[in-house]
């Protein structure tokens, strides 16, 4: 069973260890695991970490890209062989119950390859809740 658990900000200098090494995997110069934990911090992004029968397998980083709207950003994503299409499945419908009407992901193409039912959007892929 894949699960996607959302984690309170008072809770993310518990977890960043857990997942530093995967959000890391995404380092550039503009941005790195660093920059992103302070944004943790100060609640401008959030965390999901990713499990698989109850074992860690990754975490994404996400963050309210239109309040008016109620959108999601995920803006980075890494793991271990984690099925992210259910991961992301899990992750919507708990969007959608807090009220949010639609899910973006920027990132490689690839993601249309590993996720059902999107669109691609230049290099974001999108779909309703």
């Amino acid at each position: 069973m894949t699960e996607a658990v959302i984690i309170e900000q008072n809770n993310i200098g518990n977890v960043w260890p857990l997942v530093k090494d995967y959000i890391g995997r995404c380092d550039h110069k503009r941005f790195n695991s660093n920059d992103i934990y302070d944004c943790l911090l100060e609640s401008t992004l959030s965390l999901v970490m990713v499990y698989e029968d109850s074992i860690l397998k990754g975490a994404c980083i996400f963050k309210v890209s239109n309040v008016k709207k109620k959108k999601i950003l995920i803006t980075v994503l890494g793991g271990d062989g984690a099925n992210w299409d259910n991961a992301i499945k899990d992750f919507s419908r708990q969007l959608l119950e807090r009220g949010f009407k639609r899910l973006e992901i920027q990132g490689r193409r690839g993601w249309l390859k590993a996720l059902n039912d999107f669109d691609e959007l230049h290099t974001t892929i999108g779909k309703d809740l």
